[in-house]
């Protein structure tokens, strides 16, 4: 278990008395249950430019993906928790079987990073090998004069939705990282192949070249569209077995993501003592993921 706190205020006396209680049983059940975090995890690709009232990123869990570990009748997700920093405003994850979509596995309209909660299906969700999940994140940065990027702190971004599941299958992190090179040519960036080490263009690299743009309507619409149509990195992953599962290669989409919310109702299920304010101070809850997730992404910056 692992606790964050936030005090951007720096007050004194704050006293947390949270905790846990861990039950066991001789007896297993039928099934273990596991997490499947689904999204942008904080990859230095994630560019949103600052002064706008919405700006929109995908990120997918490639049907490659799941088609490799799910089991036939796939898996049974009963709880997801939505997960942006700051500026996310909308979180919805969208499942889609060939291409079509067929429901989501939860979205919030209102987001709030100090309210985020386990939002509990009743029914459940069936989510089939081969099928995508898609996380769709909105974002709001009319208070922000600079670049915001994906990474770990909280002034940076993340898109992400967890899924809580059975059987538990080996994969952890299912996601997807527009290519930098590619937004880079949509800005008219006036040299990028200068930039490229291995075929990629670096996060710190990438950072420094978009972080001083003068931002234009038209420079938004081409970086938006650059993140909508261009080749993106797939990953899937399983911490305990790296050779379990294995993205398919870089390429754009298989199909649109041009999409906009479903109306939603003013209130949603949670588990029992699920709910968490995350401020004075913010307590982090479910930050054990999000270490696994630096871990992950600290092959890319």
């Amino acid at each position: 278990m692992e606790t964050h706190y936030d005090n951007p205020e720096l007050k004194s006396g704050i006293v947390d008395s949270s905790g846990l209680t861990l039950w066991y049983t001789p007896e297993l059940r039928r099934h273990d249950a596991a997490v499947i975090m689904a999204g942008d995890d904080g990859s230095a690709e994630l560019a949103v430019p600052p002064g706008l009232s919405e700006y929109s990123i995908n990120s997918m869990c490639h049907p490659s993906c799941t088609a490799q570990v799910f089991p036939p009748e796939g898996i049974t997700v009963f709880a997801n928790v939505l997960h942006t920093h700051l500026v996310g405003r909308k979180v919805q994850v969208r499942q889609f079987r060939d291409g079509k979509e067929i429901g989501d596995i939860g979205q919030d309209n209102q987001y709030d990073f100090n309210y985020q909660q386990i939002r509990s299906f009743n029914p459940p969700k069936i989510v089939k090998p081969g099928d995508s999940i898609v996380v769709h994140c909105s974002y709001e940065t009319r208070s922000r004069n600079e670049m915001t990027f994906g990474g770990l702190e909280t002034k940076d971004e993340m898109c992400l939705g967890w899924m809580l599941y059975y059987p538990k299958v080996e994969m952890d992190l299912c996601a997807s990282y527009v290519s930098a090179y590619d937004q880079l040519k949509a800005l008219n960036h006036p040299d990028p192949d200068s930039l490229l080490q291995n075929g990629f263009v670096p996060g710190h690299a990438f950072k420094s070249a978009v972080r001083n743009i003068t931002w234009t309507p038209s420079l938004v619409a081409s970086l938006q569209k650059a993140q909508m149509e261009s080749k993106v990195e797939y990953g899937c992953y399983s911490i305990r077995n790296a050779s379990a599962v294995e993205g398919p290669p870089m390429a754009p989409y298989p199909f649109s993501l041009n999409f906009a919310a479903d109306p939603q109702p003013d209130c949603f299920p949670v588990l029992s003592s699920a709910i968490v304010p995350f401020s004075r101070p913010a307590l982090f809850w479910m930050t054990a993921l999000l270490s696994m997730a630096a871990l992950i992404a600290g092959r890319r910056v």
